[in-house]
């Protein structure tokens, strides 16, 4: 969403109305609350002698539309501002004083929707010019303690090609497509981070079972590795020996694979810190 392009003087002049939840105004999803005197009992969200204006503006990697609700004015004169996104996300509040050019968000909350996505926040607004945006503020994470963390996903379906309930689909499937709604007819297509551990366990879950068959198990204990070669500057090579004994054949049988990597270790950076003499 390009907030830069909107002008401040075009949100006062056209103010938003919409439901509670699920509205979308205008072509970027603003909203505005216009009010005399926010703290005064009587203030209602139709003033149009405004001396603040609330906006919420949204900044998500999904769609926007129909996750913004209509900034309410509580009884206390206190602004209460929901969002609807995806079920545990984090989403960060924050303010400016200004939409013109270079605009300057301070932080003010950071709240964690509930399972339905649902995420509110309650400010108290300052005598002057105020406007909000929603961002979400999740962290993605670089490394994962699993290899597969979704194995607690449900397995998809996986009609046989006899059953003849294998979809055509033309020309790719769209993986962020779950497998019991290949071409969302049910809209259920997600490209929340979140959902792709059971997106990738899905999409497993077919190769293995109409390509490749199924990954073999191999305990860990029967995986070693080591390091040959020279220290930093200079290259080595990486070895890994994975075991994995066999359920059929004599005693203690098992089958090996060797997998060797050449590794280049930098050297480190020079020193530039202060010298003495």
């Amino acid at each position: 969403m390009q907030i830069a392009q909107t002008n401040q003087n075009e949100m006062e002049r056209q103010p938003c109305i919409g439901q509670e939840r699920g509205t979308k105004c205008g072509r970027d999803a603003f909203h505005r609350v216009p009010t005399a005197n926010l703290r005064s009992p009587r203030a209602g969200v139709m003033k149009t002698c405004c001396s603040i204006a609330a906006l919420v503006a949204v900044q998500s990697v999904g769609a926007i539309e129909n996750r913004i609700a209509v900034p309410r004015l509580l009884p206390n004169g206190d602004l209460s501002i929901s969002y609807n996104g995806f079920g545990a996300h984090k989403y960060a509040l924050e303010k400016a004083g200004s939409l013109v050019p270079p605009i300057t968000w301070a932080p003010l909350l950071t709240n964690t929707a509930d399972s339905s996505g649902l995420v509110n926040f309650t400010d108290t607004p300052a005598g002057s010019p105020r406007f909000y945006r929603v961002r979400d503020a999740t962290t993605i994470p670089s490394v994962y303690a699993a290899e597969n963390t979704g194995l607690n996903c449900p397995p998809p379906p996986l009609p046989t090609l006899a059953s003849g309930n294998l979809r055509y689909i033309q020309p790719l499937p769209d993986p962020f497509c779950w497998a019991n709604d290949p071409v969302n007819m049910n809209s259920t297509r997600s490209t929340d981070f979140l959902d792709w551990e059971c997106h990738r366990a899905q999409i497993m879950a077919q190769i293995e079972n109409y390509e490749i068959g199924p990954k073999p198990y191999v305990d860990p204990t029967n995986i070693t590795a080591s390091f040959a070669g020279a220290a930093a500057g200079g290259s080595g090579t990486l070895t890994v020996v994975v075991t994995r004994p066999l359920s059929e054949g004599p005693p203690n049988a098992a089958r090996t694979m060797t997998l060797t990597f050449p590794v280049t270790i930098p050297s480190p950076p020079p020193y530039r810190g202060a010298t003495t003499r």
